[in-house]
C-alpha cells in the first residue's frame, strides 16, 4: 500500500475514533443533565414537603396552645366564681363594705380660723402626728323595686378619742319617671364638684379653701332631695 493510502486510512481511523469519543461525551453529557434535574426536582419537592409539614405543625403547635389558653383561663375563672360566690352587689344584703384611713401629717399653725367666716364641721386638714384619719363603715341595698338604701358609719379620732357618727343615712327611689330621683335622710349634698364624695376619695389631704369656709369642708344635708336629669345630650342635672 502506498504512503498515501495508509495516512487517508489512518486519518479515517482517527476521525472515526473521535466521532465516536464526541457522541459517547455527549451522550454522557445529557445523562448527567437529566440525573441533575431529576436531583435538583427532587430536592425542591423534599424542601416543599418539610416546609408544608412545618407548617402545619406550626398551625396544629398554635392551636394547642390557643386551646391550652383557653382552658386554663376557663379553669381560672371557674375557680374564681367557685370561690368567690356570687358577684352580685347584693351577694350579701345588705352589701357590706369598710374603708380604714391611717395617716402622719406634719401641720403648720394658721388653720384654727379663716378670716371674715365662721366655717362649722372640720376646718383645715387635722392636727399633726398618727391619726386614724376618717373609716368607714357602708351598708346598702335595694329594698325593693323602688327604693335603694345606704348607711355610713364614720369612725374618727377626735381629740384622742375614738368615735362612731352616722355620716349617711339615706333613701333613695330608683323608678321615678321623666328623670326624677328623689333622696330623704343625711347625704352629702352635691354642690359643687366635690362635696359628693367622701373625703377618703381625695387625691389631697384637705378640701379647697372654698368648701372650708363656707361648708367647713363638706356639706352634710338633712332633709328631702328632688333632682331631674334632662334628656340632653350635654349632662344637664
Amino acid at each position: 500500500m502506498r504512503p498515501f493510502w495508509k495516512m487517508a486510512a489512518l486519518a479515517l481511523g482517527v476521525t472515526a475514533s473521535c466521532s465516536s469519543l464526541a457522541q459517547n461525551l455527549a451522550t454522557e453529557v445529557a445523562e448527567l443533565r437529566q440525573m441533575l434535574a431529576a436531583a435538583k426536582s427532587d430536592y425542591e419537592t423534599r424542601i416543599g414537603e418539610l416546609e408544608r409539614r412545618l407548617e402545619q405543625a406550626e398551625r396544629v403547635s398554635n392551636a394547642a396552645g390557643r386551646d391550652a389558653a383557653d382552658a386554663r383561663e376557663i379553669a381560672e375563672q371557674a375557680a374564681i366564681d367557685s370561690a368567690s360566690g356570687p358577684s352580685s352587689a347584693n351577694a350579701f344584703n345588705p352589701a357590706i363594705g369598710a374603708v380604714l384611713a391611717a395617716r402622719y401629717s406634719d401641720v403648720g399653725e394658721g388653720w384654727e380660723a379663716i378670716p371674715g367666716f365662721i366655717p362649722g364641721g372640720e376646718l383645715g386638714p387635722g392636727g399633726s402626728g398618727f391619726s386614724l384619719g376618717e373609716s368607714e363603715l357602708n351598708l346598702n341595698a335595694n329594698i325593693d323595686s323602688r327604693f335603694f338604701g345606704n348607711l355610713t358609719l364614720a369612725i374618727e379620732d377626735a381629740d384622742g378619742e375614738t368615735e362612731i357618727a352616722a355620716e349617711e343615712a339615706w333613701i333613695q327611689t330608683t323608678a321615678l319617671p321623666y328623670g326624677l330621683t328623689g333622696k330623704g335622710g343625711r347625704y352629702f349634698s352635691n354642690v359643687g364638684y366635690l362635696n359628693g364624695f367622701h373625703p377618703h376619695a381625695d387625691d389631697f389631704v384637705d378640701r379647697p379653701l372654698p368648701y372650708q369656709a363656707f361648708f367647713g369642708g363638706q356639706y352634710v344635708a338633712d332633709g328631702l332631695q328632688m333632682t331631674w336629669l334632662a334628656p340632653t345630650a350635654m349632662f344637664l342635672e
